[in-house]
């Protein structure tokens, strides 16, 4: 990691490489969890749409909750 410093006035960049140096590999792979890659994740089963739904007429269907909502 390189820190770099700009100084607004003279412009000039200012760069410091000696963080770099203070870490080791046991820093650096601190967040990684190998068990959480091979998690295996369920997925619920989902239906399909009801049929009586499948030809209901969208804008009248938004009409009817925008009402209730007052």
């Amino acid at each position: 990691m390189t820190t770099v410093t700009l100084n607004m006035s003279s412009y000039a960049v200012e760069r410091d490489d000696s963080v770099a140096a203070e870490y080791g590999e046991e820093v650096l792979n601190a967040g990684w969890t190998p068990a959480l890659q091979q998690q295996v994740v369920e997925v619920e089963n989902r239906t399909n749409l009801p049929h009586s739904m499948v030809d209901m007429d969208i804008d009248a269907f938004l009409k009817r909750m925008y009402i209730n909502q007052s």
